[in-house]
């Protein structure tokens, strides 16, 4: 089956990749490269996070100050369009974070695989 001649050359990279024949063995490898790619992961969007995390203290403060403007009516359409931008950037936030726990967790569910 065609499907069974790319398993097998999956299979005979992760041999010649570990040096192991015995499944338990190669597959570590597999894993072990899984535990990377999300540590990787984790590693590029930390910045991330912390880009969202200032965008949001920002629009905070824009807000708080031109709420505190003598002439809060002049400036009601911007106040309400950055409180918009600030509901997105707090989503992007939540987001980020609830993709770095997700990544988190695999890690530590592949570590114990390896053991």
């Amino acid at each position: 089956m065609a499907g069974e001649s790319g398993s097998n050359s999956v299979v005979d990279d992760l041999i010649e990749l570990s040096g192991k024949t015995d499944p338990n063995e190669y597959l570590k490898l597999f894993v072990t490269q899984q535990i990377a790619d999300r540590r990787g992961f984790i590693a590029r969007m930390g910045p991330e996070v912390n880009i969202a995390r200032n965008e949001v203290g920002q629009l905070n403060a824009l807000i708080v100050g031109l709420e505190a403007s003598e002439d809060v009516g002049e400036v009601w359409d911007t106040i309400m369009c950055l409180r918009d931008e600030q509901r997105k950037a707090e989503a992007k936030l939540a987001d980020l974070q609830y993709w770095l726990t997700v990544a988190e967790e695999e890690i530590e569910e592949k570590q114990k695989q390896l053991k």
